[in-house]
């Protein structure tokens, strides 16, 4: 059994309320994230600003982008 590090438990549902996430979150390159409802169409902008903060690489926010909003309507640009 190995402890992961906090790049598997990014809780960006709890994370989003911050105006500026802490220290220890910024640039983490997150792995495992809980969005939670972050996803949906009223949320979904702030999600990918927070994910980007937080140094998810461009083709994972992409990734993500072009599958959400979680209503099926992806982002368009």
């Amino acid at each position: 059994m190995k402890e992961l590090d906090a790049r598997y438990n990014v809780p960006l549902h709890l994370l989003v309320e911050q105006e500026r996430p802490a220290a220890e979150w910024r640039q983490a390159a997150p792995v495992h994230v809980h969005y939670h409802w972050l996803l949906t169409p009223n949320h979904q902008p702030r999600a990918l600003e927070l994910l980007a903060a937080l140094g998810a690489q461009n083709d994972r926010l992409d990734w993500v982008a072009e599958r959400t909003p979680l209503n099926g309507v992806g982002r368009t640009n």
